[in-house]
């Protein structure tokens, strides 16, 4: 007998992140918390290396998945200012109002020093249909 689930059952988590969640920052290592993900005044370990970037309805779209599923894409931001020196690996998504961090996924290792700026390109997540 095969698997199967709605859509609106995938699409309710991900309509979630859409949200929920209004601030994205870039990081240095998987941040442990809501504070050390958009934090710009520094600190050692995992922390955030540029300004956060606010986020709207509008800055998402939910959507058919590349393999299966469904997917949520997150459009681009351009031009975060760069606060800390260092390689990030790491984006994360969280609630302000909340203090939560909601998502965390890894980027493309890139050595950011303070003062320049840095883009966030588009990306998504997605949950696959059943197996």
């Amino acid at each position: 007998m095969a698997k199967w689930v709605l859509d609106k059952v995938m699409e309710q988590g991900l309509h979630y992140i859409g949200a929920s969640c209004d601030i994205i920052g870039v990081c240095k290592g998987q941040p442990g918390s809501y504070a050390s993900a958009f934090n710009t005044n520094g600190g050692g370990g995992n922390q955030c290396m540029a300004s956060r970037s606010t986020l709207a309805s509008g800055d998402y779209a939910l959507q058919d998945g590349d393999t299966s599923g469904r997917k949520i894409t997150l459009s681009k931001r351009a031009g975060l200012t760069i606060t800390n020196n260092g390689t990030a690996d790491h984006i994360a998504l969280g609630c302000s109002a909340s203090s939560k961090l909601i998502l965390i996924t890894t980027c493309t290792q890139q050595v950011l020093t303070s003062g320049g700026t840095v883009d966030i390109n588009e990306f998504d997540d997605e949950i696959l249909d059943a197996a």
